[in-house]
């Protein structure tokens, strides 16, 4: 059984592959109920109306969905290795972005950047 499962490509490096994903989407996962737990700090921070957090909000999520979608197609052309890589370097990059935003707009704008990585 061993050897017809690496025979088809199922070997350690798969299992390693698939803990990484896993921890991955748990962070992602954290990250998107921490938005609903950080929104009132957020919407404190701005000065924000309901309508304003709201929107917070609904651009992450967007942002989040069309991620998968984008990174499912890159995922397909790259492979699912270099795909992994590149949102990882391209989240990490929006999120010191992120960090630096003194105002509403462009903290919204960069965060939903920042969730298209993955």
């Amino acid at each position: 059984v061993d050897g017809a499962i690496e025979a088809v490509g199922f070997g350690p490096a798969q299992f390693l592959y698939i803990a990484a994903s896993c921890t991955i989407f748990y962070l992602e996962l954290l990250c998107l109920v921490s938005d609903g737990i950080l929104l009132p700090l957020v919407k404190c921070d701005f000065g924000l109306s309901s309508f304003e957090a709201s929107l917070y909000l609904l651009v992450t999520k967007l942002a989040f969905c069309f991620g998968g979608l984008l990174g499912g197609k890159l995922g397909d052309r790259l492979g699912r290795r270099q795909s992994i890589l590149y949102g990882l370097i391209f989240q990490s990059v929006m999120l010191a972005i992120t960090l630096h935003c003194t105002s509403f707009l462009p903290y919204t704008l960069c965060h939903g950047v920042t969730k298209i990585a993955f």
